[in-house]
């Protein structure tokens, strides 16, 4: 029976000791879906200086009318822009430059769905 215990008592302790060197994140998720939209929605994500590192993940998918995407550094630099993704996923990595990071979607007379996801690891 002793001998049991110290396993599960070992098994814990290294369980615990894993958990603490995982890697910690920061996630912010956006989803909708919409029909004949025609708006400009902006969201804002902050990059600190204990992130290692960032990433956007994006997906679009429109029956009809179009969508426009573009994120922007806290520098003013356009990182990234497009439109559509037919469903595809797409993602993109960029170094953690402390600030506010802009993402910016226009959708116009648009019916579909998209999801958003800005990840910060440190």
């Amino acid at each position: 029976m002793k001998w049991a215990y110290a396993g599960i008592v070992l098994g814990l302790s290294a369980l615990l000791l894993l958990a603490g060197c995982s890697a910690s994140r920061s996630t912010d998720r956006s989803t909708a879906r919409f029909r004949d939209h025609t708006e400009t929605l902006e969201r804002t994500f902050a990059v600190t200086a204990r992130m290692d590192s960032t990433r956007l993940g994006i997906r679009i998918e429109l029956s009809s009318g179009t969508a426009v995407w573009r994120f922007v550094d806290p520098t003013g630099a356009i990182r990234g822009e497009g439109g559509s993704t037919d469903g595809r996923r797409v993602e993109r990595s960029f170094d953690p430059i402390v600030g506010d990071w802009t993402f910016t979607l226009s959708l116009e007379q648009a019916t579909g769905s998209y999801e958003i996801d800005w990840v910060g690891r440190w």
